[in-house]
């Protein structure tokens, strides 16, 4: 469970890394979008001074189109934060899930307990039943000595083969 846990860190790593880079490229192209919307304003103002009311108008369309790409890419850059935050909640919850796995513990200690409560009952019953013995029948009971010699002399037997 230990290994699988700590892969799943890993992986969850690697995701929160992998989304802080697309969040940092999304940046990198945001900035160069307000270069470009910068220089084309300065195009527009040169054009219009210039009285050059064709050469303004097509600017103005590339701005306006520039600034719905740049309203898209605020929109990527919030769908790609709010994908972290629901990664990190769900790494929290997972986390959450395996630090809750002491409940476990707390539901085996309950049932030893009732398996002790039971088994004292049941000790108590035990010691009230009657016990029998075996006892071998005469002539049959052999002493440790006697075992150890035989199985002694069948492993000399053995050996001789």
């Amino acid at each position: 469970m230990f290994r699988k846990k700590a892969n799943e860190k890993e992986v969850m790593r690697k995701v929160d890394r992998d989304l802080k880079g697309t969040q940092r490229g999304l940046e990198r192209d945001r900035a160069k979008l307000e270069r470009e919307e910068q220089k084309l304003t300065l195009e527009i103002k040169k054009a219009a001074k210039q009285g050059n009311k064709q050469a303004a108008t097509v600017l103005a369309k590339q701005l306006v189109n520039l600034r719905k790409q740049k309203t898209r890419m605020y929109g990527a850059s919030a769908r790609v934060s709010s994908i972290n935050a629901q990664a990190k909640v769900l790494d929290d919850t997972l986390e959450a899930m395996f630090e809750e796995s002491g409940d476990e513990e707390e539901q085996d200690a309950i049932v030893n307990q009732v398996l002790d409560e039971i088994g004292i009952e049941v000790a108590g019953k035990l010691s009230d039943a009657p016990t029998a013995s075996y006892t071998l029948p005469a002539g049959k009971e052999k002493t440790r000595d006697t075992a150890d010699q035989e199985i002694e002399a069948q492993l000399a037997r053995l050996l001789k083969n």
